[in-house]
């Protein structure tokens, strides 16, 4: 994979968990167990067609990101 198809494909990455996290983020107040189950679920799913490739582990990685960002916002 040349350097930039690689960046396309982070940016793609990206902008889908974008749209994941803007979906899950509640305004005000915390997930409920049956919202956080669903963003972690929407989230790996994202993370795992990503397994196998050399974006694997970066996957993984925002994929976390983005859930930290939304367990620390509402702690």
């Amino acid at each position: 994979m040349k350097i930039a198809e690689r960046h396309e494909k982070i940016n793609q990455m990206i902008a889908v968990y974008k749209v994941l996290h803007e979906k899950y983020f509640p305004p005000g107040r915390s997930l409920t167990d049956e919202e956080w189950e669903k963003y972690i679920q929407s989230m790996e799913t994202e993370a795992a067609k990503y397994r196998g490739s050399n974006l694997e582990t970066l996957a993984g990685e925002l994929c976390m990101c983005f859930l930290n960002d939304v367990e620390r916002v509402h702690k």
